[in-house]
């Protein structure tokens, strides 16, 4: 298993691999983004000596070093660790970080020409343009380029990875990469047990559960949705896992509705000013303030916010939608699903969710007992 920071790490080991000739998912080696490496101890706590015992490896960006150094000693893997020591456990360290890394390896001419084979020399020229930044290095205006947008880090991390000369591919790529196994029952168990949702690693998002975007669905399909929510919302209460809800203008949608704040407890609704609450200052700094690596997300307008803050988590955090408790009038909600899927984001249904939070028998049991009456006629168990 190889853990990264973000998904763009992810997109660019996994075009590594590929050009490498390597089949990933026929080796069963996972490519983990743990949504930034203050959660690097959770996993290797999981994963590591003390967990599943599992072959690991790893990159992180200088800043971060510390962060993974201190993880990999609390796991038991070592003490006063050099970056040599972290480099023979399989953890490569960037240089300020992976896209730096690659914008250097390729020279900026280069990296201008991979902009203008993908539709983004325009953008990138009217940058250079802003007083902020046409009086500094190429390389770093070009950093700074691709860390912009909603999904544009992530595309690149892919595109220059795929563009570069092998033999100029940044050592902390190649590094984890070459150490991880590629065969082993252990491997193939970390593959299917990183495709499985951890309640530990998970924050649940409620996206604008109000009345007046409830009301613009039909009563049948609206009640089950707000049944699922409900139900998931306990479910995440037992199981521990952090709840952020947003509220989009209360004042003409209502707050967030009666029938899920009874089960969401005391969760306070924050008012988000902007569509995607990825980029809303508020909303947004809540989600990564849980310190979870996985966003699961329910909730209305699957078309609009759930979709647009789907796709800004993206850059960040493994994303869940909860396709059967999220919902949008007429066909603005399959078009949301699909723009979802598309982009990458995971989908999945309440009872999915459920049993994977769930993991045992016993567990799921001790829910029933504890909430019997949590399931209304919307949930199918």
């Amino acid at each position: 298993m190889i853990l990264v920071e973000g998904e763009s790490d992810r997109c660019a080991l996994e075009a590594l691999a590929e050009r490498r000739g390597r089949d990933l998912a026929a080796e069963a080696v996972a490519v983990v983004a743990i949504g930034g490496a203050q959660a690097i101890g959770r996993f290797l706590r999981r994963y590591g000596p003390a967990g599943l015992d599992l072959r690991l490896a790893g990159i992180c960006d200088a800043g971060e070093e510390w962060l993974v150094r201190r993880g990999l000693e609390q796991a038991g893997l070592g003490s006063d660790l050099t970056r040599a020591d972290m480099e023979r456990l399989g953890f490569f360290v960037c240089t300020a970080d992976l896209e730096d890394e690659l914008i250097r390896a390729h020279g900026a001419a280069a990296v201008e020409r991979v902009l203008e084979a993908h539709g983004d020399l325009g953008p990138f020229r009217t940058m250079q343009k802003q007083p902020a930044w046409r009086d500094r290095p190429p390389s770093e205006q070009l950093r700074r380029f691709m860390g912009s947008g909603s999904r544009r880090k992530i595309r690149y991390g892919r595109y220059l990875v795929e563009s570069l000369e092998l033999e100029r591919m940044p050592r902390a790529l190649e590094g984890a990469l070459a150490h991880v196994d590629r065969r082993g029952p252990s491997a193939h168990y970390a593959h299917v047990m990183t495709q499985l949702i951890d309640s530990d690693d998970c924050v649940l998002v409620l996206v604008d559960v109000q009345p007046g975007f409830a009301e613009r669905i039909e009563p049948q399909t609206r009640d089950g949705i707000l049944e699922r929510i409900a139900f998931l919302a306990t479910a995440a209460r037992f199981c521990g896992v952090p709840i952020v809800a947003s509220v989009e203008s209360p004042e003409r949608y209502g707050d967030l509705h009666p029938a899920v704040r009874r089960a969401a407890g005391d969760v306070d609704a924050i008012r988000k000013q902007v569509f995607g609450l990825a980029g809303d200052p508020l909303v947004g700094p809540a989600v990564r303030a849980a310190g979870r690596g996985t966003a699961v997300l329910t909730g209305f307008e699957t078309d609009v916010c759930v979709s647009q803050s789907a796709l800004g988590l993206l850059d960040e955090l493994r994303v869940v939608v909860v396709e059967d408790a999220v919902g949008a009038p007429g066909a603005g909600h399959g078009y949301g699903l699909d723009r979802m899927r598309r982009a990458g984001v995971r989908p999945l249904h309440t009872k999915g969710l459920f049993y994977e939070w769930m993991r045992t028998v016993e567990r799921s049991q001790a829910f029933d007992a504890a909430h019997p009456d949590a399931a209304g006629a919307g949930v199918e168990l």
